[in-house]
């Protein structure tokens, strides 16, 4: 029996030395290599989990399986793939065959554990690992090429990272410039400026500001030689706070009562031919009614006194030249914000309470008390209308009668055009979109047509009291997508963005132009305010869109449109403000009454007409001095006639502000800087005059300021100015030089004059 098996052991060993090539298996092995070698049962991870209770790094596979991490690893403990590079570097080199035969790759775990693969690994092994480093070189390969075509495209446009410029003036206190460039090779933007505590975008009139940093750092120093002019400066300043607390005061202490009905009708009647006609509010029969039944009756309904006290307040602003009923117009504003401060908010939730919070907002812009923020309460009132459900078409909710439905589409018709210009002003983002409502426009119906049953509307052409408000709608639009362009942070708009808005800006307002020519020649004194401030509103919004561009255009032809465009639309409101005497583009000539009703508007009310000329006013001083010092041409350029006429009429304009009731000196210091640098410029003043002649203007203009604003405190109390000031020292200039290094201590966030800086 022993010699048998021994016989069968010899055959067996020849048999296996025959054949030295071990039989393949057809099937592909799904285990790892360690595993399979030891036949035990594998889960195909990686490490599988034999491999991490023995040696982790000898678990590979003759396969290419999925790289699936085991989950019995512990989370901070990832695996880290070789270098890359450095393969992709050996194979581009020829040595990988040789180098992979030698030595495997490494696998590095995050506990520094690193182990190399042993000499004793099978063939199969190293066969696998071979196949591994193929495929991660030609991934490698895939992300190079990706890798350099974004590096040439990014040589080709390079991205320009936001720059944050500082001013600092004596005048205006520290300006801060957020610029932005485009990758286009568009000019450097001013996006925002920050002032004091708030933030402005391009729709703002002080984004002009950045076009004027030489002409500020200049006069900087003028005025730090001549300390007199900012002595005066101060001076103005304090006066200014005097009348504006003894305003105050007397507006919070008088009684807010309606004055005799005579004057009343006036200031009734004052509301309706003007901003009435713009922003429909009320309907005018039920009012009327209301009205009349106030006169004769001893029980007053609240609710009505306080609409009918702010329709006298925005009326009293532009009842006469010099707004002589400013504090009982105070004092109408402050009742009716007391009265809608209180805590009742279900009773409030009606469209009457509706009509009197856009009273309040309109009568804050006329009279000036806060008018700066009108866009913060703007979008608080959105959102009441939105709780309303003003931002719904009435027709899509509960049966309502004609007069429901028109008065619900046009206060909220009402309410998106607030909100579109006092951001547009404030120099915010609209905050809204289109597809936030699907509320109709109202229709050309009179208000006499509400109280019947199925009332039928009129033609477009045929004008109502809605007319001008249903014609703004079909602009509000476009006049969204500027807005968001200008002030929204993240909006990228190229040049041929601009021409695109300004190219459906211009179609869209000739669309309805055939109508307004046809309201001038039908109903020339009812729509004349209404069709002056739409042209006000075109003219705004087409100066901001391309504004950010008229820097740049004197120095690059290829803006040469905008820099047109942004002149012409200076003039145009420039003779708005200062020649309302003419007739406007839809040749409606005027009445007395429509011309004192729009040159009032301009001089005695403050908002969105005062930003409007502020910035016109500095195109047209920055245009002329690009013109004078054109080193172009031989001889020295002669500007427009009318561009030397508007700058020399700013400076009047503001005087005729301040004798409204304007206690900003501002601008009338600036108007007046600006006319003799002009001057100095016509006749090539040397370097030593232009900065005296500068600085005496400054001084001059101090000097008329504070004449006004004394008469103002005369007028209010009997007593000298003077008297107010005596415990005040001006004579010394041993604090000047705190007064530079402290700027926003002057100017600081207790200014909240009309013609601010930030207004």
């Amino acid at each position: 029996m022993l010699g048998y098996l021994g016989y069968c052991r010899r055959n067996m060993q020849m048999m296996n030395e025959s054949e030295p090539t071990a039989r393949r298996r057809r099937r592909p092995a799904v285990s790892c290599a360690p595993c399979r070698k030891r036949k035990v049962r594998c889960n195909r991870n990686l490490p599988c989990n034999n491999c991490c209770k023995t040696n982790p790094s000898r678990c590979v596979y003759e396969d290419n399986p999925p790289l699936t991490q085991d989950a019995n690893l512990e989370p901070n403990r990832p695996l880290v793939l070789p270098n890359l590079e450095a393969l992709h570097a050996e194979r581009n080199a020829s040595s990988l065959e040789s180098s992979s035969r030698s030595t495997a790759p490494t696998l590095v775990f995050s506990d520094n554990h690193t182990t190399s693969t042993s000499p004793d690994f099978a063939p199969s092994e190293i066969e696998s690992m071979r196949l591994k480093i193929k495929q991660l070189e030609e991934h490698v390969a895939k992300l190079t090429t990706s890798s350099s075509a974004n590096t040439a495209a990014s040589l080709a446009e390079p991205a320009v990272a936001p720059q944050i410029e500082t001013c600092e003036t004596a005048i205006g206190g520290v300006f801060h410039f957020h610029r932005a460039g485009s990758q286009r090779g568009s000019p450097y933007l001013s996006r925002t400026v920050m002032h004091k505590t708030r933030m402005f975008g391009q729709s703002h009139w002080i984004g002009i500001v950045p076009m004027l940093g030489s002409i500020l750092t200049a006069s900087e120093g003028y005025l730090r030689e001549n300390p007199d002019a900012i002595v005066g400066l101060q001076k103005c300043k304090a006066m200014a706070r005097i009348v504006k607390a003894k305003r105050f005061e007397l507006a919070s202490t008088v009684v807010a009562d309606v004055p005799a009905k005579n004057i009343a009708d006036d200031l009734v009647e004052n509301y309706v031919r003007t901003y009435e006609s713009v922003y429909r509010i009320l309907h005018m029969p039920t009012f009327q009614k209301d009205y009349e039944a106030f006169w004769v009756s001893e029980q007053h309904d609240e609710a009505f006194l306080v609409q009918l006290r702010l329709v006298l307040a925005i009326g009293a602003s532009i009842n006469d030249d010099r707004f002589s009923m400013r504090i009982s117009a105070m004092s109408w504003v402050y009742a009716a914000q007391s009265y809608l401060a209180q805590p009742i908010f279900k009773s409030r939730f009606t469209i009457q309470n509706i009509q009197t919070s856009l009273l309040l907002l309109l009568a804050r812009e006329c009279v000036g008390i806060g008018e700066e923020f009108i866009w913060i309460s703007a979008g608080s009132l959105l959102r009441t209308a939105i709780y309303q459900g003003f931002h719904r078409d009435p027709e899509k909710l509960a049966k309502m009668s004609p007069y429901q439905v028109e008065m619900r589409r046009r206060l909220w018709n009402t309410i998106l055009e607030m909100n579109i210009l006092s951001a547009h002003c404030a120099g915010g983002p609209p905050m809204l979109s289109l597809d936030d409502f699907d509320t109709l426009p109202p229709r050309n119906l009179d208000d006499e047509q509400l109280l019947t049953e199925g009332p039928v509307e009129k033609p477009q052409t045929q004008y109502t009291k809605t007319s001008v408000s249903i014609a703004m709608r079909q602009l509000l639009p476009i006049r969204l997508k500027v807005t968001k362009l200008l002030n929204d942070i993240n909006s990228s708009g190229t040049y041929e963005t601009i021409l695109q808005l300004d190219k459906e800006l211009r179609t869209t307002f000739q669309a309805i132009g055939a109508r307004f020519k046809r309201f001038a020649s039908t109903n020339p004194a009812e729509s004349y305010f209404a069709t002056k401030w739409t042209e006000l509103v075109i003219h705004r919004y087409i100066t901001s869109l391309h504004l950010p561009f008229f820097a740049a255009s004197t120095s690059n032809p290829m803006y040469a449109y905008s820099r047109k465009t942004v002149i012409e639309s200076s003039l145009q409101i420039s003779r708005l403000a200062y020649a309302a005497g003419t007739p406007h583009s839809f040749g409606c000539e005027p009445t007395p009454t429509n011309l004192n009703d729009v040159r009032r508007c301009y001089r005695c009310t403050s908002g969105f007409t005062r930003g409007a000329i502020m910035q016109a006013t500095l195109v047209i001083f920055l245009e002329i001095k690009s013109q004078l010092e054109d080193e172009s041409s031989f001889v020295q350029a002669q500007p427009r006639p009318d561009l030397l006429a508007a700058n020399d009429d700013a400076k009047a304009w503001f005087i005729d502000c301040m004798l409204a009731g304007e206690t900003n000196v501002k601008g009338l210091l600036m108007a007046s800087y600006y006319s003799v640098h002009v001057k100095g410029l016509l006749r090539k003043a040397t370097e030593d005059e232009l900065p005296q002649g500068l600085v005496q203007a400054v001084k001059e203009a101090n000097e008329r300021g504070f004449e006004i604003l004394e008469s103002m405190i005369a007028e209010n109390e009997g007593i000298s100015a003077m008297d107010q000031l005596d415990h005040m020292s001006f004579d010394t200039m041993s604090d000047l030089p705190d007064f530079f290094n402290m700027p926003d201590v002057i100017f600081g966030s207790m200014d909240t004059d009309t013609m601010n800086w930030g207004v």
